[in-house]
């Protein structure tokens, strides 16, 4: 008794001691580069992969697969394998990656991304999920050419912002709307002339009711989208393309880190200790 006193009074302590702690030690929880897959099939998790797995949502295989975009006209040429999200007319491409499931903590999907802006309109779909429903939604999260934006949400694009660029929006609703750099503007959150070529995205959100998802594109922080997590546990991040026959995402280099709270992770390590205590007692 007096242990467990001492123990929660010690916990305690601690978690206080570790409120202004920045950051604790990173967990990769999913991670593919989709090196290992087979061309024209869905990904798998294989050698040097981390992860649960994926779920199919497209009925057909042919939305969701592997490529290699080595004789591509329209990408950015790029050795390698990654996935391709299409929409071909009839429904979308949609896949998730599945991770165990986190119930504290934030999360940050980081992964390569690249759309164009032929035929329909490039977008990729990305919001991270609970038991294959979107915690703050499914449309709180689109990386689009400014060109889908005119074409099929049909919204005027903001200053700066052309068809050719590339940038990240959400719906809130009523209207799909671009995401600015976080204190500036839209232009300055958007990647310029950035059709057909790659950029670098991360999504983070906590594993808690009210968490907002925020995205950064190259490396510049966009302001947060005020759909909050309905949910609260994450368990995986949803890829997919949106409206119009042709549209396409593609996604490469995929790594989902979890980092708990300090608190969290001190309980944890007590619990454990307490529980080896409570064992050595009861075997004398």
């Amino acid at each position: 008794m007096k242990l467990a006193h001492f123990s929660l009074v010690t916990a305690i302590v601690i978690c206080l001691s570790m409120a202004s702690v920045p950051s604790v030690q990173a967990l990769t929880l999913f991670s593919d580069d989709f090196e290992n897959d087979t061309l024209g099939s869905l990904p798998t998790i294989g050698g040097g992969d981390i992860g649960s797995g994926y779920t199919q949502v497209s009925a057909t295989v042919a939305n969701t697969d592997v490529e290699n975009d080595a004789a591509s006209v329209t990408l950015e040429a790029r050795a390698g394998q990654y996935l391709n999200a299409a929409n071909d007319g009839v429904e979308s491409g949609n896949i998730i990656a599945d991770f165990a499931s986190q119930s504290s903590g934030t999360l940050t999907a980081t992964f390569d991304a690249n759309v164009i802006g032929a035929a329909d309109g490039g977008s990729v779909r990305m919001t991270f999920m609970n038991a294959g429903s979107y915690v703050s939604g499914i449309h709180s999260g689109y990386l689009v050419t400014g060109f889908w934006l005119t074409d099929q949400a049909e919204i005027s694009l903001p200053a700066g912002v052309d068809a050719d660029d590339v940038v990240i929006a959400y719906h809130d609703g009523s209207i799909y709307k671009v995401l600015k750099k976080d204190g500036g503007t839209e232009a300055e959150g958007a990647a310029i002339d950035g059709e057909g070529l790659w950029h670098t995205v991360t999504l983070t959100q906590d594993a808690a009711i009210g968490g907002f998802p925020q995205f950064s594109l190259n490396g510049v922080l966009l302001e947060s989208i005020p759909l909050g997590n309905s949910l609260g546990d994450i368990d995986g991040l949803h890829f997919g393309s949106n409206g119009g026959e042709n549209s396409q995402g593609y996604v490469d280099n995929l790594s989902i880190d979890g980092i708990p709270e300090p608190c969290s992770a001190v309980l944890l390590v007590l619990g454990s200790l307490l529980g080896f205590a409570g064992l050595g007692r009861r075997q004398r």
